[in-house]
């Protein structure tokens, strides 16, 4: 007769590193009241540094006609993308390293001072998310700064380009995008012409302003394609390809609302195409956004890969 005996206890193995200690995790420092301590008044001394230069960004984002009014958005979308892997973010061990956290502070400092001497906005900017990898760097470790660089590296997309690049990028997209509506509305009517940034129309003439010429359109659709793109689960050439898609849809997109602008305009009149020119950026970001996600289902990246 066999004596049924007592089930072993179920063993839980944890993983140690060579000391045999168990790696410290985001998920083991719940209740560590102090380590979050230290993260709110590093995330405090941020603010305090770069206070003036997230004010100057507050101007930009809320200026008519500006350029980066997608700014706004930038920190949630990548707060979202923090949140979105909470669950990885939170078995990742940490590891501070203090000495090379302490010189890319440093350096990034460093830099950011010289930029602001020589009066130089824009190149502080950008210096800003590299600032805050130095300092994840410093109190989390390598590591979870690695696994946080696509949120961080994300906020480029809210600073101000420098200005030099921006000329160039935007009298070159006011050119295309003229050239291009001008082509389309040739099939239609062919007296259509375009002079410079001016096109002709047999009973008005559609000037293609700065703010029309499409660079906020591009942006605004590259920086959403690019999340899009991370968030996207398929082949990383698929991915990469549909963060370029921005590029050319972008340019598309433009050229298509400047030629309802002009059709507008030669069959109801000016004041009727100055109010429909107001809502057609809107309209054609939503095209866009409906074409990236058709464009993603053609790359084979048709689910999302994190889980909300």
């Amino acid at each position: 007769m066999k004596l049924a005996g007592r089930p072993r206890a179920k063993t839980m193995e944890v993983s140690t590193d060579k000391a045999g200690r168990a790696p410290i995790t985001i998920e083991a420092l719940r209740k560590d009241y102090l380590s979050w301590a230290l993260v709110g008044i590093s995330l405090a001394i941020v603010f305090v540094m770069y206070q003036h230069t997230m004010a100057r960004w507050w101007e930009m984002w809320w200026a008519t006609d500006s350029r980066y009014s997608h700014g706004i958005l930038v920190p949630f979308i990548s707060a979202f993308a923090v949140y979105a892997e909470r669950d990885r973010l939170s078995k990742v061990e940490i590891r501070p390293n203090l000495v090379l956290g302490t010189v890319a502070l440093a350096l990034v400092m460093l830099t950011g001072m010289v930029y602001r001497a020589a009066r130089i906005p824009s190149m502080e900017s950008v210096a800003f998310p590299l600032f805050i990898l130095s300092a994840i760097v410093l109190l989390l470790g390598v590591r979870m700064a690695y696994a946080l660089i696509f949120p961080c590296l994300f906020l480029l997309f809210m600073v101000p380009w420098p200005g030099f690049l921006l000329a160039k990028t935007e009298s070159a997209t006011q050119l295309w995008s003229t050239a291009a509506a001008t082509q389309i509305l040739h099939v239609f009517f062919k007296e259509a012409s375009h002079e410079g940034i001016t096109i002709l129309m047999p009973s008005v003439a559609v000037k293609v302003a700065t703010a029309c010429s499409g660079f906020r359109t591009l942006i605004s659709l590259f920086a959403f394609s690019t999340f899009f793109a991370y968030m996207k689960d398929g082949p990383r050439l698929g991915r990469i390809a549909l963060v370029l898609s921005a590029l050319p849809l972008g340019l598309v997109a433009n050229s298509i609302r400047i030629t309802l602008v002009a059709l507008v305009g030669e069959f109801w009149g000016e004041d009727v195409m100055h109010a429909f020119h107001d809502y057609s950026g809107y309209m054609m970001l939503v095209v866009a956004f409906v074409a990236l996600e058709l464009i993603s289902r053609v790359l084979k990246c048709r689910k999302f890969r994190l889980a909300l």
